[in-house]
């Protein structure tokens, strides 16, 4: 092997290496967010997991399901199937809206606790939303 094959056969190994890293390794304080959520016993049992993705700058990332782009009644039929073509008047589909937003209030109470966290970024879990059939 030439040395220019040697250089470039080591350079794309850096570069594969670098991109497993990139894609598998998650950093220990999302790791450590994400282990709070998944321990919170007013979170554990909903139908929704948020995450946190990242952290840039003191400012978490974190999935969720709402977006002004999505439909929310398509997002609490997901939720709650029984509330499928219920009405938004209805108190059932009001209580499972207000629980939503309640458990999104409550996971960026919990991450901005972290005093390495300075705000919080939502991001539409569209693998999620994809995975219920709300988005193509």
């Amino acid at each position: 092997m030439t040395r220019g094959m040697q250089l470039y056969a080591l350079a794309l190994l850096a570069l594969i290496v670098y991109l497993f890293f990139k894609l598998v390794y998650v950093p220990a304080e999302v790791r450590e967010l994400n282990q709070q959520l998944q321990a919170d016993t007013y979170l554990a049992d909903y139908p929704y997991q948020f995450k946190v993705l990242r952290i840039e700058n003191g400012k978490a990332f974190v999935t969720t399901p709402r977006s002004a782009s999505v439909s929310v009644p398509e997002i609490i039929a997901v939720l709650d199937p029984t509330l499928d073509g219920v009405s938004i008047e209805d108190d059932r589909y009001q209580k499972a809206q207000q629980g939503l937003a309640d458990r999104q209030a409550h996971v960026h109470q919990k991450v901005v606790s972290d005093p390495e966290i300075t705000g919080v970024y939502w991001e539409l879990d569209e693998d999620w939303l994809r995975k219920h059939g709300v988005l193509p």
